[in-house]
């Protein structure tokens, strides 16, 4: 039985869905540096095919009875659907 690559589940993932983020890449392939399997997709598929943004997202918590912002910010990778590419 052949076991996928990492990267090949990304870039199969990345076909099948919007995008995936640093921690998805985590939680489901157990990749620990995900900046890397982007790096080695965009090698292998051209530069322009996987693009980047960040997200920022910001929620209130509580402590000890105060409240207080608490700001997340993370980078969603997508694929860029031009003619032919994805």
């Amino acid at each position: 039985m052949m076991h996928d690559t990492q990267n090949q589940k990304v870039w199969e993932y990345l076909q099948n869905h919007d995008y995936i983020t640093a921690y998805e890449m985590f939680e489901k392939f157990n990749i620990c540096h995900p900046p890397a399997r982007i790096r080695d997709l965009r090698k292998q598929y051209g530069y322009e095919t996987i693009l980047d943004r960040w997200i920022t997202k910001t929620k209130t918590e509580t402590k000890n009875g105060k409240k207080y912002k608490v700001t997340q910010r993370y980078k969603q990778y997508f694929l860029n659907k031009l003619d032919g590419v994805a």
